[in-house]
């Protein structure tokens, strides 16, 4: 009989838990991970088919032997009814003999015989009896015949029984198997379309920064050139420290933040322009901007780098004189350093 082994591999012990996807990185690995148990899969698919097979093949041969089994012990039944009756009748027979003398009786009817004498009726019953112990020996022999193919019969059921039941508790087995593996592939492929999402989440993220960039840039590019040209326009009408578009100076006495007056005020010119630009991108050029993340001003000092420079207060709260010259002292110690992105932006 056939009896199927299946040695199965603990695939969800051996892959283990799926650490959440930090990186990019992640979707490749857990994308070779559920190939990897698709093929497994597909392997364990193959492997339940062919037990499944067999399980029909061993229920078609259980099937057979017990029907077998069932039709010797009918047989059994019927010759050793057969074989009780024929001896009853011979007992009765001889009974009857004996009683009648030979006379018409029961075993002169039985046999189908006109015995007339004594002697020809017991001549009679001898042969009949030699032909009935001869029948009843061959019932018994074929009672014995039967009973022997009884027994290899129900070894055979009981062997097909036994290699049906090894048979389904592989499949089952393999069930389980292929159940734990469809588990395992659906649990990888969520994380990865979580990864997926997250990718694409980021992927949206930067394209927005990107697009907030290039705005701040388009508007520090027109406020620097909306500044040189009005400057422009009042050098060509005016000239002189008093002139309407000049720069402010700083001079005279203390400003009112304790900051002494700077000595070296922002150019007119090129560098004018520059610092227009930072503002429109740090500020949006409001000198009083406070958004409460630690910068202020037009300039967005940090309260470290203003006391550094000889400010006092909030920056927000200084003068727009004061912030220029600051500023403009801080462009001569570091350069455009303390404004990395909008000096970038700018192309400074």
């Amino acid at each position: 009989m056939f009896s199927a082994a299946l040695v199965v591999v603990g695939t969800s012990a051996a892959w283990g838990g799926v650490a959440p996807p930090a990186a990019a990185a992640n979707g490749g690995s857990l994308q070779a991970k559920a190939a990897a148990i698709s093929a497994t899969i597909a392997a364990d698919g193959a492997a339940l088919q062919h037990l499944g097979e067999h399980y029909l093949a061993e229920r078609h041969a259980y099937a057979i032997a017990s029907a077998r089994a069932a039709v010797l012990r009918r047989a059994i039944a019927r010759a050793s009814a057969a074989v009780a009756r024929d001896r009853r009748r011979v007992l009765e027979a001889a009974v009857s003999a004996y009683v009648n003398a030979g006379s018409d009786s029961g075993l002169v009817l039985l046999l189908d015989a006109n015995a007339g004498t004594l002697a020809a009726g017991q001549a009679y019953l001898r042969v009949a009896s030699d032909q009935l112990r001869l029948a009843i020996s061959e019932l018994r022999d074929n009672e014995h015949s039967l009973s022997v193919s009884l027994t290899t019969e129900r070894r055979a059921a009981a062997s097909a029984r036994s290699a049906l039941a090894r048979t389904a508790s592989d499949r089952a087995s393999v069930l389980r198997t292929v159940a734990s593996e469809q588990h395992l592939l659906a649990s990888v492929r969520g994380e990865l379309a979580v990864l997926v999402h997250e990718q694409e989440l980021a992927r949206e993220r930067a394209q927005a920064e990107a697009e907030r960039a290039a705005a701040r840039a388009a508007a520090a590019r027109a406020a620097a050139a909306a500044t040189a040209t009005a400057h422009g326009n009042t050098s060509n009408t005016t000239s002189g420290p008093g002139a309407p578009g000049a720069l402010p100076t700083v001079a005279g006495p203390p400003a009112p933040n304790g900051v002494p007056p700077s000595t070296s005020p922002i150019p007119s010119g090129t560098i004018a322009q520059d610092f227009a630009g930072i503002r429109n991108c740090e500020s949006s050029d409001d000198y009083s901007l406070d958004t409460g993340n630690g910068y202020y001003g037009a300039y967005q000092f940090s309260l470290g780098t203003w006391e550094g420079l000889g400010g006092t207060g909030l920056p927000s709260s200084a003068p727009p004189p004061i912030q220029d010259a600051l500023a403009y002292k801080l462009y001569l110690a570091s350069g455009w350093g303390p404004w990395p992105e909008c000096a970038a932006i700018l192309g400074l």
